[in-house]
This record gives structure tokens, C-alpha cells and sequence, in this order.
């Protein structure tokens, strides 16, 4: 599948495992609600527990949120693109869901090849979830990411075995 055909399965509604800098995540469009609530329950994620998502570029961090403070912009010249998660205030252009009506969720950008180029042609922000079940170990490798989800993940882009990490 290519990787406009995996932007088209996201903007239907679908979830992609795809790898970033840390590990694999799993991927949706969010501003699609649909999508978010069947992320949760792939994970089997406490609703109560946000998920993070990944931009492209400072511009759609903006677009997103109430407020970049400084502080936020000092880590952000130092640590993105990378497995820096950095905790904002939204605006109302993301969902509730994924805030878990907290107002706040965490972001960053990428600085793996893939996971860039994904939310560069999505256009928007992608769910960042780590690919795995709600409390067992995230995935370093697709056949990782096959075993906690078999074919209820519609499309899986391979990036080969991730080096160990700590996560963002």
C-alpha cells in the first residue's frame, strides 16, 4: 500500500500502524470521531486517558491549540523534531475525546522519515498512540504489531525492527 493510499484509508475513517522515532503508533484522523472511538477500543484504552498526536510543522501546532508559551518554544527549538511530547491547551478544534475533556493534550512533531511524511499528506494531525494493547508493551516491530492487533489495524506501513527506546 502506498503511503497516499494509507492518507486515503485515514481520511475514510481508518487506523494505519505506522513507526515514528520512539516506536510503532497507531494512526487516525483526528478530526474524525469515528475514528478516535475506534481507536480506543482497538487499544482497549481507558476513555479517560488521552492520546497524543503528532503536526507537521509549527503552523499546525497553532492551528490546534489555544497558545504556544515560551517555555514550550525554548523545548521545542531544542528537542522537534523528536520524542519530545509537549502538554498544550486545545482549542475547540480538537476533540474531546482525545483531550478526555481535559482541554490539554500533549504534541509533537516527528522526526522519523515516515511518520512525517504521513501527517504531511494527511494534512492535519495523527493520533500517536504507541501500538499496543492499553498496558502491555509497545510495539518495536510489525510482527509485534500483528500479534496485539492481527488484520483489525487496516493498514500496517513496515519500517523494520525500531531500536530500543524510551518513548516521548
Amino acid at each position: 500500500m502506498t503511503l497516499g493510499e494509507v492518507v486515503a484509508l485515514l481520511r475514510g475513517g481508518g487506523i494505519c500502524a505506522y513507526p515514528t522515532e520512539t516506536f510503532y503508533g497507531l494512526g487516525v484522523d483526528v478530526t474524525n470521531e469515528a475514528a478516535i472511538k475506534r481507536l480506543f477500543d482497538l487499544k482497549r484504552r481507558d476513555y479517560g486517558n488521552p492520546i497524543a498526536v503528532i503536526v507537521a510543522d509549527r503552523e499546525m501546532l497553532s492551528s490546534i491549540v489555544q497558545e504556544v508559551p515560551e517555555k514550550a518554544l525554548l523545548l521545542m527549538d531544542l528537542f522537534w523534531p523528536g520524542p519530545l511530547t509537549i502538554l498544550f491547551r486545545t482549542n475547540k478544534k480538537i476533540s474531546r475525546q482525545l483531550t478526555t475533556n481535559t482541554g490539554k493534550i500533549g504534541i509533537r512533531i516527528s522526526s522519523h522519515p515516515v511518520a512525517m511524511a504521513l501527517v504531511q499528506q494527511l494534512g492535519r494531525p495523527l493520533s500517536t498512540t504507541s501500538a499496543n494493547l492499553a498496558g502491555f508493551p509497545p510495539s518495536s516491530s510489525l510482527k509485534e504489531v500483528r500479534r496485539y492487533f492481527g488484520d483489525r489495524v487496516d493498514a500496517v506501513i513496515d519500517g523494520g525492527l525500531l531500536p530500543p527506546s524510551r518513548g516521548s
